[in-house]
């Protein structure tokens, strides 16, 4: 069992910083790709990170696990349906960077915060302190600010943010 952090603050932020930093260098990685079709380059992701985790389940003696899971008709159509919004989701930000859409791409997953909080407010009854709202609507406010500038409705980045 791993160890716990001394500080999960400043080790939470670590994360997060090298998640961003990862996240805003992938369009380099994906650029070159441009020959290749989106759809070609999702489904090699998703062939060898198959590979790779059956490999783990093997290492990691989890195939009892993966076995069960696969059994539960309830967890399986969950994971195919989170694997398909996964898929929808990397295959428009493949899509974006390799057409040369990159403003978009930015533009769907500044937006996808904003949806994640509309969906706790519908669905999850959450509510925002008035600080929190004057946050939300002033981010609100930026991202509508730069989508109308795009002078075309933003699919992509309203397909980003929306299967996320």
């Amino acid at each position: 069992m791993p160890r716990s952090p001394k500080r999960p603050a400043l080790t939470g932020l670590i994360y997060a910083l090298l998640a961003y930093a990862s996240w805003g260098l992938l369009p380099l990685y994906w650029k070159p790709f441009g020959s290749a079709s989106p759809l070609e380059i999702v489904s090699h992701r998703v062939i060898w990170s198959l590979i790779l985790l059956a490999v783990l389940a093997v290492m990691f003696r989890q195939l009892d696990e993966m076995h069960a899971v696969l059994r539960n008709g309830k967890r399986l159509a969950v994971l195919v349906l989170t694997a398909s919004l996964l898929s929808v989701n990397w295959g428009l930000f493949i899509y974006g960077v390799v057409s040369g859409q990159v403003v978009q791409t930015i533009l769907g997953y500044f937006l996808n915060p904003l949806v994640s909080i509309l969906m706790a407010f519908l669905f999850l009854k959450e509510r925002l302190s008035p600080v929190q709202t004057v946050a939300v609507v002033l981010a609100a406010c930026g991202v509508l600010h730069f989508g109308w500038h795009l002078g075309s409705l933003p699919w992509i980045a309203l397909g980003l943010a929306f299967s996320f």
